[in-house]
């Protein structure tokens, strides 16, 4: 199989738990459930993830590894446009998600994957060396916020635009 396949694979089984998610608790969704879903054979659900915990991380990863990456080259910035900017990239890509599969999901497993989120981010900042206290808790500070209030905007139905999140948070943020 080659790579485009194994990727069409991989995500047509991301998708399938995501749809899964909205129709059933996350404890009860098993690599049946999501192998039927997806339309593909068990033996290529296990050439891509070991486990339904694994495409939870690999839709985790997903959504955080472009995020953390635009974040920290701007971590240390007082720029509000900057911050604006990458922002609403990241709420249009949260929000792409969000209309499409987060606004059916239940709260318990919003929960599984913000947890997921929060676990990341957490293991990211341990990962770090910092040389000051401002380095040591900027990064895990504006990062909370900013999953914090995305959470809470994709869990309330996502009514504010993009562009006013943005704003609203790199007001914030600035001020760290």
């Amino acid at each position: 199989m080659n790579t485009k396949e194994d990727r069409t694979v991989a995500k047509g089984i991301r998708t399938a738990l995501l749809e899964l998610l909205a129709e059933k608790p996350y404890v009860d969704i098993t690599v049946t459930d999501i192998v039927n879903r997806a339309g593909v054979a068990r033996i290529s659900y296990y050439r891509h993830f070991s486990s339904v915990n694994d495409v939870v991380d690999s839709i985790v990863d997903e959504l955080a590894s472009r995020f953390i990456r635009n974040v920290l080259t701007i971590i240390s910035s007082k720029d509000k446009e900057l911050w604006i900017e990458t922002l609403v990239d990241f709420f249009e890509f949260a929000g792409e998600k969000g209309n499409k599969y987060f606004k059916r999901i239940s709260q318990s497993n919003m929960s599984v994957i913000f947890i997921r989120v929060t676990e990341r981010l957490k293991n990211l900042n341990s990962e770090m060396q910092f040389s000051t206290l401002e380095e040591k808790y900027n990064l895990p500070g504006k990062l909370g916020l900013i999953e914090s209030v995305a959470r809470h905007w994709i869990t309330t139905g996502m009514t504010e635009s993009t562009r006013e999140m943005a704003e609203y948070i790199s007001e914030i943020l600035i001020l760290f």
